[in-house]
């Protein structure tokens, strides 16, 4: 129940358009989100690896916001990636954009759920994730944060071929 109100809570702070603006490391924010993960990875098996350069351009936005939004796309990863998966966080600069990707080789999206996977408080039914616990708001506040920091997020997934998560956020030139 906890979990629930506090990713409401979460979801409607974002939702709000109140938050900070500050110049933000990208690359730093990605290892700190990749590294509340690391002990659930390791405990699945799950190779994680992380290619994010140096000198990847700034974004200027909320770092909490952007840490959670990062947190949870890897956290969904190892979620739903069998023991001995791997899941990969890459990030680079593509114009004037910096482009994350999370990508997994987990249990896939079905291609009807891949359209609603952002609506608040949806979980789609795959096999396999009957034991797999969540309320549904994760990906939904990902799309938020995602939205108020003018990026854009799309998804790639077969069934049983794992899952592809972009996020691209207007980078700016100056260093946090």
């Amino acid at each position: 129940m906890h979990r629930i109100i506090s990713g409401i809570l979460d979801l409607e702070r974002a939702q709000s358009g109140a938050a900070a603006r500050e110049v933000c490391d990208t690359g730093q924010l990605l290892r700190v989100a990749a590294g509340e993960l690391e002990r659930e990875a390791i405990n699945k098996n799950l190779a994680l690896s992380l290619d994010i350069p140096d000198g990847l351009p700034s974004v200027l936005g909320d770092s909490h916001q952007l840490c959670q939004m990062f947190a949870n796309l890897i956290e969904n990863a190892v979620k739903f990636t069998p023991q001995g998966g791997a899941v990969n966080v890459r990030a680079w600069a593509d114009g004037d954009w910096l482009t994350v990707e999370v990508a997994d080789t987990g249990i896939g999206i079905p291609p009807e759920a891949v359209e609603r996977i952002f609506d608040r408080f949806y979980r789609a039914h795959q096999p396999g994730a009957e034991h797999i616990s969540g309320s549904g708001l994760g990906l939904s506040l990902v799309k938020t944060i995602v939205d108020t920091h003018g990026g854009d997020i799309t998804v790639e997934s077969e069934l049983g071929g794992g899952a592809r998560f972009r996020v691209a956020l207007p980078a700016c030139d100056v260093e946090p």
